[in-house]
């Protein structure tokens, strides 16, 4: 049975759009149809960050944060992140954690960093003038704190 995305995030939707405003992250909703909200935005140091918030039929939301930067001198993606919170929540507290992960992420450095992808094959796909845009042109805003 399909539920609308919309449906679920009704309620919250307020908090998520203060969020995206208040630090100037983009807010993508219900990305191919999926119950969840992702928050994203470029650190001003490297790379981005993503906040994802997930809603399940029983009002149950999970969070899951993300931080992730490409190094063109060694082809590889770098990833740390922060592990899920599934709550039962109240408006207030759903802004409560946006404000923890948002605070965490931010923090992050490179010694966090949990896994490492070698890219050099993913390149292949991009002419040499476009690496660029792969490493320069993730268009998402840079984060106000």
């Amino acid at each position: 049975m399909y539920i609308n995305p919309e449906n679920l995030f009704e309620k919250y939707i307020k908090v998520l759009e203060s969020f995206a405003q208040k630090h100037n992250t983009s807010l993508e909703k219900y990305r191919h149809g999926a119950p969840s909200c992702n928050l994203t935005y470029r650190r001003e140091d490297k790379g981005y960050c993503n906040i994802q918030v997930l809603i399940s039929e029983d009002d149950k939301i999970s969070i899951f944060g993300l931080w992730e930067f490409l190094s063109r001198e060694e082809l590889k993606k770098y990833i740390a992140r922060i592990s899920k919170i599934e709550l039962k929540l109240d408006l207030e507290r759903l802004k409560n954690e946006l404000e923890y992960f948002f605070t965490r992420l931010n923090a992050m450095s490179d010694k966090d960093i949990q896994e490492v992808k070698d890219i050099s094959y993913e390149l292949k796909a991009f002419p040499e003038k476009d690496l660029d845009i792969f490493f320069d042109g993730i268009n998402y805003p840079v984060c106000k704190p």
